[in-house]
Formats: structure tokens, C-alpha cells, sequence
């Protein structure tokens, strides 16, 4: 069983590289912290779904909204063209009020910057494009995340994951 997983992620791994490197949101760094950075995004084109779930990063709903993205960049577009996957896979989390609750979940993927004005329409009615004004944002540098948000907290004096410290 473990040499079969082993054998599997090496191949996903391998088929990953032969397409080499994955287009980015173009991003400036603005200020280094220990483990975070806070970066400037211009304004940029995402191609997005919303949905709602208790699990926003691996319950049913997360799973279905990413299958829509993957096939609006599969082809299914009014261009009907295949569009390269980017990076990064961004999540906008709107909490339900109390425990175990649903949150209101965007999931959006970056459209390449080659179709960003000229971009094919989704045909799947729950998909949309987004046109996101330029904005600031924390990013983590290492890993794993919880010891830079409580580090982010000592340095801003608050748990402000927003970016507007």
C-alpha cells in the first residue's frame, strides 16, 4: 500500500514539473517580518464560485466549487479554450455567527495575465469573473502558519489577520 502512495505522488509529482512553473499573482513586497510579508497586489482578474459549508477548506462544498474553477479552466468557456492553472488558489471566508456554523466560502483562481483583458465567459451560471481593485495582504514565508499569526499578533499588538495593521 505505502509503495503504491509513494509511486503515485512521485508520478503526480513528475507530471506537475513537465509543465513547468505555475504563473503567480504578480505581488511587491512591501515589508519583511519573521516568518510574513506584507505584500501590494495590483488590481487583477479571478475567476471565482461561491458556496457555503462548515468545512470551507476540504468539506463536499470546497471539493464542488473547485471541480467548477477546474473546468471553466478545462475548456468549459465561451471561448471553449483550455486556460493554464495559477497560483494562488485563494479562499474569501465570511464566518457564520457561532460554533459549528457554516461560513459563506468565495474560492477564486487567478486568471493568466495574458487573459486578463480578454477574458472567455463562464458558461456555468454559478461561476463568475472578479475584477479585485489593488490591495495589501499578509503572506506567510514559513510554515507552519499559527506561529506566524501569533508572531504577527505580538509585532501589531492585535490578531489582525487583514493586512491593515
Amino acid at each position: 500500500m505505502l509503495q503504491t502512495f509513494l509511486t503515485i505522488g512521485i508520478f503526480v509529482a513528475s507530471s506537475l514539473a513537465i509543465g513547468g512553473p505555475l504563473e503567480q499573482a504578480p505581488y511587491t513586497v512591501v515589508a519583511e517580518h519573521e516568518g510574513w510579508q506584507e505584500r501590494d497586489y495590483p488590481q487583477t482578474r479571478w475567476v471565482s464560485t461561491d458556496f457555503v459549508d462548515i468545512f470551507a477548506h476540504d468539506g463536499v462544498q470546497h471539493r464542488e466549487a473547485f471541480n467548477k474553477l477546474f473546468q471553466f479552466i478545462s475548456g468549459k468557456n465561451s471561448e471553449s479554450v483550455e486556460i493554464p492553472m495559477t497560483a494562488p488558489v485563494t479562499f474569501r471566508i465570511i464566518p457564520g455567527e457561532g460554533p459549528n456554523c457554516s461560513s459563506s466560502v468565495t474560492m477564486s483562481f487567478l486568471v493568466p495575465s495574458f487573459l486578463q483583458e480578454s477574458t472567455p465567459q463562464p458558461t456555468d451560471t454559478s461561476v463568475y469573473l472578479e475584477d479585485r481593485p489593488a490591495m495589501r495582504q499578509p503572506s506567510c514565508t514559513s510554515w507552519p502558519p499559527q506561529q506566524v499569526l501569533s508572531q504577527r499578533q505580538s509585532h501589531t499588538g492585535r490578531r489582525d489577520t487583514t493586512g491593515r495593521a
